[in-house]
Order: C-alpha cells, then sequence, then structure tokens
C-alpha cells in the first residue's frame, strides 16, 4: 500500500500539479492508488484565486455613465485624456494586468505622463465624480504579483465590455452616437 504525504506548493502551479498527480494515480493498479473517487476528487479540485485574480474581484465596476464622464472630459482635463488612453489599452487586455510601460507605449504616452494621471486621479474624481467612487483600474505593485518593480493596472471584463460600451456610445467630440453612428 502507497503512504501518501502533503506537498506545499505556491497557489499559482497547485492546478498543474494535482493535474500531474491525478494523472499519474490514473496509470496506477487499483491496488496501489487512491479510490477512483479521489483521482476524481484530485483532478477536479478547484484552483485557488491568484493574487492578480483576486485584486481583480475587488475593483469595483463603474456605471457606463461614470465611464462616458470620462470620455466627455477628457478633452478638458488632461488627466482624464491619460485615463481615457489607459483605458483603451486596457480594455483590450480583459483580466490582465499590464505595466505602467506597456499601459503608456500602447496609449501613445510617455511612462511620465501616464505616471502623472494616476497621481491627480484621487483630486479629480473628488471634484468632479460621486463621493467614495474608486479608480477605474486596479493597480499594483510588480512585486506582488512577482514581476517587475514597476505598477500594473488591469481590469475586469466586465469593465472591459462596459468602458468598450461607453466608447461606443460617445464620439470623440463627446456627443452621444447611435449604433449606427449618428
Amino acid at each position: 500500500m502507497s503512504k501518501w504525504v502533503p506537498l506545499l506548493v505556491r497557489i499559482e502551479d497547485y492546478s498543474e500539479l494535482a493535474s500531474q498527480v491525478a494523472a499519474r494515480e490514473a496509470e496506477r493498479p487499483d491496488e496501489s492508488g487512491p479510490t477512483p473517487e479521489t483521482r476524481v476528487a484530485l483532478a477536479a479540485t478547484p484552483r485557488a484565486a491568484t493574487k492578480a485574480e483576486e485584486l481583480l474581484a475587488r475593483l469595483k465596476p463603474w456605471s457606463t455613465d461614470d465611464l462616458r464622464q470620462i470620455i466627455d472630459t477628457a478633452p478638458t482635463y488632461k488627466t482624464m485624456a491619460r485615463w481615457a488612453r489607459a483605458m483603451d489599452v486596457a480594455a483590450e487586455h480583459p483580466e490582465e494586468f499590464l505595466s505602467t510601460a506597456q499601459i503608456a507605449s500602447e496609449a501613445g504616452m510617455t511612462i511620465n505622463e501616464w505616471r502623472d494621471a494616476p497621481r491627480k486621479l484621487p483630486q479629480h474624481l473628488t471634484a468632479h465624480f460621486a463621493a467614495n467612487i474608486e479608480w477605474p483600474l486596479a493597480g499594483v505593485g510588480g512585486r506582488e504579483l512577482g514581476k517587475d518593480d514597476q505598477v500594473y493596472w488591469g481590469l475586469t471584463a466586465e469593465q472591459a465590455q462596459r468602458w468598450l460600451r461607453a466608447r461606443f456610445q460617445t464620439s470623440d467630440n463627446g456627443s452621444r452616437m447611435t449604433p449606427n453612428g449618428n
């Protein structure tokens, strides 16, 4: 009879390693391995959420109207123009965290321009948005994600869909557009 021992692994590696154990156990004769029920449990054990998933789960989605306010005020405020460009980039990569450098590059900004936008956002939110509204993107230090030392930005698929809906319904000059473009 085989003996079992617990093995501590990083959360992000759990699913892969649990699948490997389940596959090996499935190849062994029934008398040397766990029961079929245990094999199924090993293979079907849900993986724990990664740090990135946890951060995105805490991101409070903005209403489409609040997202439109970013777009509508972008011609007036540099901060909102930069956030709008960053939201465009992030919406192309929902559920991912993109580095400050990647956001800046894909949005056509310098790194310093993008870094300036998050610095000025709290003041802008206080002055122009409903009380207690949170940031439209989740930000996290790269070290927390096991990456290089810069800030990483992400949004949920739901937030990305709302952003794209707001973008579609609002033209570049701030006027509302219908689905046929009028």
